[in-house]
């Protein structure tokens, strides 16, 4: 964190993936979990708090980060606690998702929905190509923008 901030850089650092405590090391889907996952996070950004560190809920959980397999309905309530324990805690820290693999609009469509914008600065994408070329994310991305 000295480097960056001695050369004026702020770090996005991603809240992801599992804990072998909890869920057999799955993605935390569970209440506990979760509870566990929120609370960690928070935790995290408490004590970096005032860095200018750009929290981003996840990595790709549309995608085969979300493990045993992607689930919009577990994501979401994983990311509502953590949005909830960020607001308790560290209200002024810069939270965003959700971090999604592709443009999906379903999974877009659903995080708003479920008032995962409340808690978000922004709207984080991973926008890869793979078949196409890189001048048909805008396309994609503008379709982000009306879900």
């Amino acid at each position: 964190m000295a480097a960056l901030e001695s050369s004026h850089l702020h770090p996005v650092w991603v809240l992801d993936y599992s804990n072998p405590e909890y869920d057999h090391g799955l993605s935390p889907a569970s209440d506990e979990a979760r509870e566990g996952f929120a609370h960690w996070a928070a935790a995290a950004a408490d004590h970096f708090r005032g860095r200018g560190v750009l929290w981003e809920m996840y990595n790709e959980p549309d995608w085969c980060f979300w493990t045993s397999k992607p689930s919009t309905i577990d994501y979401i309530k994983l990311a509502l606690a953590t949005g909830e324990a960020f607001q308790e805690l560290v209200p002024g820290e810069e939270l965003i998702g959700p971090a999604s693999a592709t443009v999906g609009p379903p999974f877009l469509e659903a995080c708003f929905r479920a008032g995962l914008l409340n808690y978000w600065s922004a709207v984080s994408i991973h926008a890869y190509r793979s078949a196409s070329s890189p001048e048909t994310v805008a396309d994609d991305l503008r379709q982000a923008r009306r879900a």
